[in-house]
């Protein structure tokens, strides 16, 4: 969760509005700002964030008509502009505490049948995706893998920024990657226990898995003075996986490296060989990894996997300072629950209400290692 003020905690179960600003860059220059362009001011949109994708958040905006590109050099040109979004909390006073949700590329402008100017934009992720390898690259072994994977953000995005990492402190294999960027990254990360995205503010980050906080940062309740407005808790199966298995292939011709994991708590509800019964699911990893670092990749799976198991759809008010990957504790009728956010939207303007999707965290058992 971002900082806040004691006013913004204290204003948020009650009526106030959403503040929205709006930014347009071309490059490293600032072309318009909403404070002074009143046209940019959404009059529709919301920014969908999920920290189990690639591209993390993805942008969907309505403005005035006048700003249909029709040049290639216009405002808000799918060619030059990239996007700067920062939405909150506005004051009676005039003052707004307001925070980086979204910062990315325009993918692509519609001009509605009632003239309104609809844009779709995902964040800067997507064009490190799109800068595939060119030429074989090698890696820098024994380089951090975190060091390595900024590395590889900056050949597709030069002007990059990075936030702070708390991945694992993995080292970097030996490797020729081919093509995919994207897939090459990921692997990366995996080495290090956990995934790289964007933040709101463009930074890029690398950081583990969340799913065995247990301290929320925030409470969302359905009682006085609590912002929770439905909710929906569910549990399934599907997805849930007992035991994970990573298989590293080597490319000196030795045998792979694999590393079982399995849920060996007995108080577990997917307690393996209990009455959850055996589920297993086979991660292959293009990227070479030691035994250690398989052993952590796939803790960290099981732990991901596992907390599918009891999950809520919340309905709130919106509060832009929450991030996906944040700790909460939910009430609604009765029952109390810690969640991961595993997604949630921001709104853009007062007529929606924020979504969350979230799962248990898990707090595995003792053991439950087999190599």
């Amino acid at each position: 969760m971002l900082p806040v003020t004691a006013l913004f905690t204290r204003a948020l179960p009650f009526p106030h509005r959403v503040e929205t600003r709006v930014q347009v860059y071309h490059g490293t220059t600032l072309m318009a700002d909403s404070d002074t362009m009143p046209d940019l001011l959404p009059v529709a949109g919301e920014v969908a964030a999920s920290v189990t994708s690639r591209v993390t958040r993805n942008l969907t905006l309505t403005v005035a008509p006048s700003l249909y590109p029709f040049t290639a050099t216009s405002l808000l040109s799918p060619e030059v502009a990239v996007l700067r979004v920062f939405s909150g909390i506005g004051y009676p006073n005039g003052s707004r505490e307001i925070f980086p949700v979204f910062t990315g590329r325009v993918q692509d402008v519609r001009r509605g049948a009632d003239g309104g100017v609809q844009i779709e934009a995902d964040d800067l992720a997507r064009d490190v995706i799109d800068f595939e390898f060119e030429n074989p690259q090698p890696s820098v072994a024994g380089a951090l893998v975190t060091a390595q994977i900024r590395t590889l953000i900056t050949q597709a995005l030069p002007t990059a920024t990075f936030g702070t990492d708390d991945a694992n402190a993995a080292t970097t294999p030996t490797v020729v990657w081919d093509q995919d960027r994207g897939q090459a990254l990921d692997d990366l990360a995996f080495a290090a226990g956990g995934r790289w995205y964007a933040l709101g503010d463009g930074s890029f980050v690398t950081r583990r898995y969340p799913y065995q906080q247990t301290v929320p940062v925030v409470t969302i309740a359905d009682e006085s003075g609590g912002t929770n407005m439905t909710a929906e808790r569910f549990v399934t199966r599907d997805g849930v996986a007992n035991s994970i298995t990573v298989s590293s292939e080597r490319m000196d011709g030795s045998p792979p490296i694999r590393a079982t994991v399995r849920d060996t708590n007995p108080a577990s509800p997917t307690f393996f060989g209990g009455t959850f019964g055996r589920k297993t699911r086979i991660i292959k990893v293009q990227t070479p990894l030691t035994s250690a670092e398989a052993q952590a990749m796939a803790t960290a799976e099981l732990a991901a996997s596992i907390a599918l198991g009891a999950q809520w759809s919340i309905s709130c008010v919106p509060n832009h300072a929450l991030e996906p990957g944040d700790c909460i504790l939910v009430k609604y009728r009765g029952i109390s629950e810690v969640q991961i956010i595993d997604d949630v939207t921001y709104p853009l303007t007062d007529d929606n209400a924020q979504r969350i999707g979230s799962r248990s965290p898990q707090v595995l058992g003792s053991g439950g290692l087999d190599t």
